[in-house]
């Protein structure tokens, strides 16, 4: 049988075409989506992708608060002094300069235990020295701190060692001048002296203070502040308190009269 030819044939094919365009076309955003989603996990293209994660370096504040470090011993201080000498004292000269002696060493505040209980326990003379105390321009007890504020801190948490007759006095540069300081040791006997290592320096350097009946020196050496450092951390802290220890606190510990703690 033959072809009708008088169908309009053409308009078929036609509409055929046309679907196959409208298919394509509805496709199409689909593979745009895939290829968009694709960029996004990838990290390539040029639209607002989403950053890529990395790994995140953990801060030194929370590594510490995960394992808390363990506190300073006196051959870690020994350690530290060499290394801060290391080219200008020879090996002989750090052995003989930078040793403090066993006997001289109060005990480790290895639990970190409240400062009171420990200077009790450690120190269960203190309210019988504070009464044979005397001298003027030397106080009994030296506590060295990073900061004033640390100072403050420390000064208010010690309300119950301080108890009378101990009398305090606050050593730092933001307390009072120097030369106002000068005046007030002068003239008032101080059992315990709360101090920086820079105006403490200062004041020894200047005859201001002097250890002659000075029995102890505590160094507030495991705090750590708010971005974790340590008093030793702080260069010019460092330099301070390593130089007083050199000149001023090591040579009288060897000769017995004065006892150094870290706490």
């Amino acid at each position: 049988m033959a072809d009708n030819l008088d169908d309009d044939w053409w308009v078929e094919s036609n509409n055929s075409s046309k679907s196959a365009e409208k298919v394509n076309e509805e496709k199409q955003p689909t593979s745009n989506k895939q290829k968009k989603r694709h960029d996004v996990t990838t990290g390539s293209g040029t639209g607002n992708e989403l950053p890529v994660n990395k790994h995140k370096r953990r801060k030194i504040t929370e590594s510490l608060s995960l394992k808390p470090p363990k506190p300073s011993t006196f051959v870690d201080l020994h350690s530290e002094l060499v290394n801060n000498y290391r080219g200008e004292l020879t090996s002989i000269e750090c052995n003989d300069l930078l040793t403090i002696p066993d006997d001289a060493c109060l005990p480790i505040n290895e639990d970190l235990q409240d400062l009171n209980i420990y200077l009790h326990r450690n120190i269960p003379t203190w309210r019988k020295e504070i009464i044979d105390h005397y001298k003027k321009r030397s106080p009994l007890m030296i506590l060295i701190s990073a900061s004033a504020i640390r100072c403050v801190s420390l000064y208010k948490d010690l309300k119950e060692f301080r108890e009378s007759p101990c009398k305090s006095a606050k050593l730092f540069a933001k307390h009072m001048k120097i030369e106002e300081q000068t005046t007030f040791l002068a003239t008032n006997i101080i059992h315990l002296a709360f101090c920086t290592p820079h105006r403490l320096q200062s004041l020894l350097d200047n005859k201001s203070i002097s250890l002659k009946r000075t029995r102890y020196i505590i160094l507030d050496y495991n705090y750590r502040d708010i971005k974790s450092y340590r008093m030793i951390d702080i260069k010019q802290i460092r330099c301070a308190l390593f130089e007083m220890l050199k000149v001023y606190f090591i040579p009288r510990s060897k000769k017995g009269k004065l006892q150094i703690a870290l706490v």
